[in-house]
Formats: C-alpha cells, sequence, structure tokens
C-alpha cells in the first residue's frame, strides 16, 4: 500500500465525520434559525412592554385629570355599560311595538 493510499479504516472514518459534519451543519442552521425566532419575539416582546407601559401612563394621567380613583372610574364604566344595555333594550322593546302596530 502507498502512503497517499487510504486504508478501509480511514475511508470509514473520513465518511462517518463527513455524515457528523453534515449534522452539526444541519444543527447549527437550525439553531440559527430559532435563535432568529426568539430574537423576533423578543422584539415584539419589548414593543408590547412599551405600549402597555404609555397606556398605563395614559390612564394614570387620565385618572389625575378627572380626579377619580381607579375603583371610581371602574364603577362609572359598569354604570355606563348598564345604561348603554338598558337604553338598547328599550330601543329594542320599542322596535317590537313598533312592529305590533303599537307605537309608544
Amino acid at each position: 500500500m502507498k502512503s497517499n493510499e487510504k486504508s478501509a479504516k480511514d475511508i470509514a472514518f473520513e465518511k462517518e465525520r463527513t455524515k457528523f459534519r453534515r449534522e452539526i451543519k444541519r444543527l447549527t442552521n437550525c439553531l440559527n434559525e430559532k435563535q432568529k425566532q426568539i430574537d423576533e419575539l423578543n422584539k415584539f416582546v419589548e414593543e408590547k412592554i412599551i405600549i402597555i407601559s404609555q397606556q398605563e401612563d395614559w390612564i394614570r394621567r387620565l385618572l389625575e385629570y378627572t380626579e377619580l380613583s381607579e375603583q371610581d372610574m371602574k364603577n362609572l364604566i359598569e354604570k355606563e355599560k348598564l345604561s348603554s344595555e338598558i337604553t338598547k333594550h328599550l330601543y329594542d322593546m320599542q322596535q317590537v311595538f313598533e312592529r305590533l302596530g303599537m307605537f309608544i
């Protein structure tokens, strides 16, 4: 056997090494893609944190402006929702009476 000829054992080793290098490359690409997704999600989360912070600041300023506590504002909102529902129900009843030919 010449010095530059490879033995069967060397050829098998090179074949296995090539196989593992290919798998390492594939996994590295997969890892890079996952890292890119993580970076994009982190950016998305950071943007949402900023938006939430801005909205909390607006809420705080609006509460200060209206001189209402957070609970007072919640009560006021609930009262407005209830008034809106009652108005809708009255409107619906009026529509029923109109269909029946009964005008209020």
